[in-house]
Protein backbone atom coordinates (compact mmCIF):
# COMPACT_ATOMS: atom_id res chain seq x y z
CA UNK A 1 0.00 0.00 0.00
CA UNK A 2 1.42 3.51 -0.97
CA UNK A 3 2.34 6.22 1.44
CA UNK A 4 -0.56 7.74 3.31
CA UNK A 5 -0.70 11.61 2.93
CA UNK A 6 -3.78 14.17 4.69
CA UNK A 7 -5.81 13.45 1.64
CA UNK A 8 -6.63 10.41 2.70
CA UNK A 9 -8.22 12.13 6.11
CA UNK A 10 -11.67 10.18 6.52
CA UNK A 11 -13.13 13.86 7.85
CA UNK A 12 -14.30 15.05 11.11
CA UNK A 13 -16.36 12.46 12.07
CA UNK A 14 -13.37 10.00 12.39
CA UNK A 15 -11.45 12.10 14.61
CA UNK A 16 -11.27 11.29 18.14
CA UNK A 17 -9.62 12.29 21.50
CA UNK A 18 -7.89 10.36 24.40
CA UNK A 19 -6.79 11.96 27.46
CA UNK A 20 -5.05 10.05 30.28
CA UNK A 21 -5.81 10.90 33.54
CA UNK A 22 -2.97 10.46 35.88
CA UNK A 23 -1.03 11.63 38.92
CA UNK A 24 1.57 14.18 38.01
CA UNK A 25 3.53 13.68 41.40
CA UNK A 26 3.66 9.86 40.82
CA UNK A 27 6.72 7.91 40.52
CA UNK A 28 7.96 7.01 36.39
CA UNK A 29 6.16 9.83 35.03
CA UNK A 30 7.61 8.17 31.30
CA UNK A 31 5.20 5.41 31.65
CA UNK A 32 2.44 7.41 31.07
CA UNK A 33 3.85 7.81 27.77
CA UNK A 34 3.87 4.00 27.69
CA UNK A 35 0.87 3.43 28.42
CA UNK A 36 -0.15 6.31 25.43
CA UNK A 37 1.95 4.39 22.77
CA UNK A 38 0.49 0.82 24.02
CA UNK A 39 -3.03 2.19 23.50
CA UNK A 40 -2.89 3.68 20.32
CA UNK A 41 -0.98 0.26 18.91
CA UNK A 42 -4.18 -1.55 20.22
CA UNK A 43 -6.19 0.80 18.97
CA UNK A 44 -4.71 0.86 15.63
CA UNK A 45 -5.19 -3.27 15.81
CA UNK A 46 -8.50 -2.74 16.48
CA UNK A 47 -9.19 -0.42 13.62
CA UNK A 48 -7.75 -3.51 11.74
CA UNK A 49 -10.45 -6.24 12.71
CA UNK A 50 -13.46 -3.23 11.87
CA UNK A 51 -12.02 -2.07 8.59
CA UNK A 52 -11.51 -5.36 7.21
CA UNK A 53 -15.23 -6.38 8.14
CA UNK A 54 -15.89 -3.53 5.62
CA UNK A 55 -12.84 -4.85 2.93
CA UNK A 56 -9.98 -6.33 3.87
CA UNK A 57 -8.17 -4.43 1.53
CA UNK A 58 -8.81 -1.27 3.41
CA UNK A 59 -6.16 0.23 5.72
CA UNK A 60 -6.14 2.82 8.54
CA UNK A 61 -3.29 4.70 10.46
CA UNK A 62 -3.50 7.24 13.43
CA UNK A 63 -2.49 10.56 13.38
CA UNK A 64 -1.60 12.81 16.32
CA UNK A 65 -3.22 16.67 15.51
CA UNK A 66 -3.01 18.05 18.53
CA UNK A 67 -1.43 17.17 22.25
CA UNK A 68 -2.62 19.49 25.23
CA UNK A 69 -1.11 19.54 28.84
CA UNK A 70 -2.44 18.69 32.21
CA UNK A 71 -3.80 15.36 32.03
CA UNK A 72 -2.16 13.69 28.37
CA UNK A 73 -4.64 14.91 26.13
CA UNK A 74 -4.45 13.53 22.29
CA UNK A 75 -6.54 14.47 19.39
CA UNK A 76 -6.15 11.54 17.14
CA UNK A 77 -7.30 11.98 13.07
CA UNK A 78 -7.98 8.25 11.35
CA UNK A 79 -6.17 7.92 7.38
CA UNK A 80 -7.99 5.83 5.18
CA UNK A 81 -6.82 4.02 2.03
CA UNK A 82 -7.80 1.08 -0.39
CA UNK A 83 -5.43 -0.84 -2.42
CA UNK A 84 -8.45 -1.29 -5.32
CA UNK A 85 -11.46 0.88 -4.82
CA UNK A 86 -13.82 -0.93 -7.39
CA UNK A 87 -15.01 -2.94 -4.33
CA UNK A 88 -16.27 0.72 -2.96
CA UNK A 89 -19.57 2.63 -4.59
CA UNK A 90 -18.26 6.22 -4.74
CA UNK A 91 -15.03 7.96 -3.14
CA UNK A 92 -17.26 9.46 -0.26
CA UNK A 93 -16.30 5.47 1.30
CA UNK A 94 -13.66 7.28 3.40
CA UNK A 95 -16.04 9.32 5.57
CA UNK A 96 -18.76 6.50 6.10
CA UNK A 97 -15.98 4.06 6.85
CA UNK A 98 -14.36 6.69 9.53
CA UNK A 99 -17.04 7.62 11.67
CA UNK A 100 -18.22 3.59 11.44
CA UNK A 101 -14.47 2.64 12.84
CA UNK A 102 -15.05 5.22 15.27
CA UNK A 103 -18.24 4.72 16.30
CA UNK A 104 -17.57 0.93 16.98
CA UNK A 105 -14.39 1.70 19.06
CA UNK A 106 -16.57 3.84 21.16
CA UNK A 107 -19.01 1.09 21.11
CA UNK A 108 -16.55 -1.67 22.52
CA UNK A 109 -14.94 0.90 25.01
CA UNK A 110 -18.39 1.89 26.78
CA UNK A 111 -18.92 -2.01 26.92
CA UNK A 112 -16.42 -2.39 29.14
CA UNK A 113 -16.43 0.84 30.84
CA UNK A 114 -19.88 -0.68 32.02
CA UNK A 115 -19.04 -3.89 32.53
CA UNK A 116 -21.27 -5.15 29.76
CA UNK A 117 -19.02 -8.24 28.60
CA UNK A 118 -19.80 -11.35 30.80
CA UNK A 119 -20.51 -14.29 29.13
CA UNK A 120 -19.39 -15.63 25.17
CA UNK A 121 -23.04 -14.55 24.40
CA UNK A 122 -22.09 -11.08 25.21
CA UNK A 123 -18.91 -11.34 22.96
CA UNK A 124 -21.39 -12.94 20.01
CA UNK A 125 -23.77 -9.92 20.49
CA UNK A 126 -20.84 -7.74 20.39
CA UNK A 127 -19.56 -8.70 17.54
CA UNK A 128 -23.01 -8.65 15.38
CA UNK A 129 -23.75 -5.14 16.64
CA UNK A 130 -20.64 -4.00 15.15
CA UNK A 131 -21.82 -6.22 11.58
CA UNK A 132 -25.07 -3.89 11.77
CA UNK A 133 -22.47 -0.78 12.18
CA UNK A 134 -20.44 -1.85 9.19
CA UNK A 135 -23.30 -2.21 6.59
CA UNK A 136 -24.51 1.00 8.07
CA UNK A 137 -21.92 2.68 6.14
CA UNK A 138 -23.06 1.17 3.03
CA UNK A 139 -19.83 2.03 1.00
CA UNK A 140 -19.54 -1.75 -0.76
CA UNK A 141 -20.96 -2.42 -4.54
CA UNK A 142 -21.74 -5.95 -3.40
CA UNK A 143 -23.18 -5.99 0.77
CA UNK A 144 -20.91 -8.54 1.91
CA UNK A 145 -19.86 -7.50 5.18
CA UNK A 146 -17.85 -9.34 7.47
CA UNK A 147 -18.80 -10.87 11.08
CA UNK A 148 -15.98 -10.05 13.15
CA UNK A 149 -14.88 -12.87 14.82
CA UNK A 150 -15.58 -12.93 18.89
CA UNK A 151 -11.69 -14.57 19.18
CA UNK A 152 -10.83 -11.75 18.16
CA UNK A 153 -12.14 -8.99 19.79
CA UNK A 154 -11.60 -11.15 23.16
CA UNK A 155 -7.90 -10.66 21.97
CA UNK A 156 -8.74 -6.52 21.17
CA UNK A 157 -10.08 -6.25 25.13
CA UNK A 158 -6.97 -8.76 26.52
CA UNK A 159 -4.74 -6.27 24.81
CA UNK A 160 -6.48 -3.11 25.86
CA UNK A 161 -6.44 -4.15 29.35
CA UNK A 162 -2.52 -4.86 29.08
CA UNK A 163 -1.68 -1.62 27.75
CA UNK A 164 -3.21 -0.13 30.89
CA UNK A 165 -0.85 -2.31 32.87
CA UNK A 166 1.33 0.89 33.80
CA UNK A 167 -1.62 2.95 35.41
CA UNK A 168 -1.92 3.31 39.06
CA UNK A 169 -5.04 3.01 41.28
CA UNK A 170 -7.25 5.79 39.96
CA UNK A 171 -6.08 6.81 37.11
CA UNK A 172 -7.68 6.10 33.69
CA UNK A 173 -7.85 6.96 29.93
CA UNK A 174 -10.89 8.88 28.80
CA UNK A 175 -11.98 8.04 24.69
CA UNK A 176 -14.08 11.08 23.39
CA UNK A 177 -15.84 11.14 20.37
CA UNK A 178 -19.14 12.93 18.46
CA UNK A 179 -20.76 9.60 19.79
CA UNK A 180 -20.17 10.13 23.33
CA UNK A 181 -16.99 9.29 25.66
CA UNK A 182 -16.45 6.10 27.88
CA UNK A 183 -14.10 6.19 30.84
CA UNK A 184 -11.64 3.26 31.40
CA UNK A 185 -9.69 2.25 34.33
CA UNK A 186 -7.02 -0.14 34.69
CA UNK A 187 -9.19 -2.50 37.50
CA UNK A 188 -12.22 -2.38 35.27
CA UNK A 189 -10.62 -4.72 32.25
CA UNK A 190 -10.54 -8.19 31.77
CA UNK A 191 -7.82 -10.48 32.23
CA UNK A 192 -6.50 -12.70 29.78
CA UNK A 193 -7.59 -15.87 32.04
CA UNK A 194 -11.39 -14.17 32.23
CA UNK A 195 -11.52 -13.97 28.67
CA UNK A 196 -10.51 -17.25 27.89
CA UNK A 197 -12.79 -18.72 30.09
CA UNK A 198 -15.83 -17.05 28.24
CA UNK A 199 -14.80 -18.43 25.17
CA UNK A 200 -13.83 -22.28 26.12
CA UNK A 201 -16.08 -25.01 25.43
CA UNK A 202 -13.90 -27.87 25.75
CA UNK A 203 -10.49 -28.26 27.77
CA UNK A 204 -7.92 -30.64 27.14
CA UNK A 205 -5.30 -31.27 29.65
CA UNK A 206 -2.54 -34.44 28.90
CA UNK A 207 0.49 -35.52 31.08
CA UNK A 208 3.21 -36.73 28.87
CA UNK A 209 7.50 -36.59 28.55
CA UNK A 210 9.52 -34.53 26.51
CA UNK A 211 12.79 -33.26 25.22
CA UNK A 212 13.03 -29.55 24.96
CA UNK A 213 15.71 -27.69 23.54
CA UNK A 214 16.29 -24.38 25.85
CA UNK A 215 16.08 -20.75 23.74
CA UNK A 216 16.04 -18.78 26.38
CA UNK A 217 15.57 -19.76 30.37
CA UNK A 218 13.71 -17.47 33.18
CA UNK A 219 16.65 -16.59 36.04
CA UNK A 220 14.63 -14.05 37.67
CA UNK A 221 11.15 -16.73 38.17
CA UNK A 222 8.78 -14.19 36.93
CA UNK A 223 8.80 -15.29 33.11
CA UNK A 224 8.17 -18.57 31.09
CA UNK A 225 10.98 -20.33 30.03
CA UNK A 226 11.33 -20.59 25.97
CA UNK A 227 12.00 -23.65 24.15
CA UNK A 228 12.00 -24.96 20.91
CA UNK A 229 10.12 -28.56 20.36
CA UNK A 230 9.52 -29.90 17.03
CA UNK A 231 11.03 -26.82 15.16
CA UNK A 232 8.51 -24.37 17.07
CA UNK A 233 8.45 -22.13 19.93
CA UNK A 234 7.46 -24.00 23.08
CA UNK A 235 6.90 -21.52 26.03
CA UNK A 236 6.29 -22.86 29.70
CA UNK A 237 6.42 -22.85 33.46
CA UNK A 238 8.88 -25.07 35.79
CA UNK A 239 7.07 -25.81 38.32
CA UNK A 240 9.48 -27.88 39.71
CA UNK A 241 10.77 -25.91 42.65
CA UNK A 242 14.00 -28.04 43.89
CA UNK A 243 15.08 -28.57 40.04
CA UNK A 244 15.10 -24.33 39.84
CA UNK A 245 16.59 -24.04 43.49
CA UNK A 246 19.36 -25.66 42.47
CA UNK A 247 19.35 -24.05 38.76
CA UNK A 248 19.79 -20.67 40.10
CA UNK A 249 22.22 -21.24 42.74
CA UNK A 250 24.48 -22.04 39.63
CA UNK A 251 24.68 -26.03 40.86
CA UNK A 252 23.20 -26.89 37.69
CA UNK A 253 24.91 -25.53 34.25
CA UNK A 254 22.59 -25.23 31.27
CA UNK A 255 24.61 -24.04 28.20
CA UNK A 256 23.16 -23.10 24.71
CA UNK A 257 21.42 -25.94 22.55
CA UNK A 258 21.41 -28.24 26.01
CA UNK A 259 17.94 -29.88 26.29
CA UNK A 260 15.84 -31.04 28.74
CA UNK A 261 14.12 -34.38 29.35
CA UNK A 262 10.69 -33.36 31.08
CA UNK A 263 7.25 -34.21 32.13
CA UNK A 264 4.85 -31.80 31.58
CA UNK A 265 1.49 -31.21 32.18
CA UNK A 266 -0.31 -29.15 28.69
CA UNK A 267 -3.94 -27.71 29.03
CA UNK A 268 -5.29 -26.93 25.25
CA UNK A 269 -8.19 -24.38 25.44
CA UNK A 270 -10.76 -24.98 22.40
CA UNK A 271 -13.57 -22.68 21.37
CA UNK A 272 -16.66 -23.37 18.84
CA UNK A 273 -15.83 -25.18 16.18
CA UNK A 274 -12.97 -26.96 17.75
CA UNK A 275 -10.70 -23.30 17.57
CA UNK A 276 -8.16 -23.24 19.77
CA UNK A 277 -7.56 -20.82 22.00
CA UNK A 278 -4.54 -20.89 24.09
CA UNK A 279 -2.51 -23.49 25.31
CA UNK A 280 -0.51 -23.60 28.42
CA UNK A 281 2.64 -26.17 29.71
CA UNK A 282 3.73 -26.56 32.88
CA UNK A 283 6.93 -28.61 33.75
CA UNK A 284 6.20 -30.52 36.68
CA UNK A 285 9.95 -32.52 36.77
CA UNK A 286 12.78 -32.17 35.32
CA UNK A 287 14.23 -35.68 34.19
CA UNK A 288 17.93 -34.72 33.01
CA UNK A 289 19.37 -32.37 30.80
CA UNK A 290 20.68 -33.70 27.15
CA UNK A 291 23.66 -31.96 26.35
CA UNK A 292 24.32 -30.54 23.17
CA UNK A 293 26.95 -32.25 20.52
CA UNK A 294 29.69 -29.68 20.76
CA UNK A 295 32.93 -29.87 18.27
CA UNK A 296 36.44 -30.24 19.73
CA UNK A 297 38.71 -27.23 18.65
CA UNK A 298 42.09 -28.13 18.81
CA UNK A 299 43.80 -24.33 19.31
CA UNK A 300 45.56 -24.59 16.20
CA UNK A 301 47.32 -21.11 15.15
CA UNK A 302 45.33 -20.06 11.79
CA UNK A 303 47.69 -19.81 8.67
Amino acid sequence: MSRYTLDDSAGEDAAFVITINYDPLAESPARIFMVAGELLQILQKVDTLLTASVDEQIGSRFVIERIESGSLRMRIATLLKAVDDDALKSMDWKKAVGKYVVKAKYFLLKKLENCEIKSKADLDGLAHDIRILAEQTNVLRMPAYRMVQPLDLAGSIVGLGKSLEGLKTGESIEFYSGDGSARIEKDNMLSQDYVEELLTEKTIVNTVDRILTVKKPDFLGDSRWVFKFSGTLYEANVDDVEWLSRFRSGSIDIRPQDSLHVTVKESFRYGSGGVLISQKNTILYVRDIVRAKREMTLGLPYH
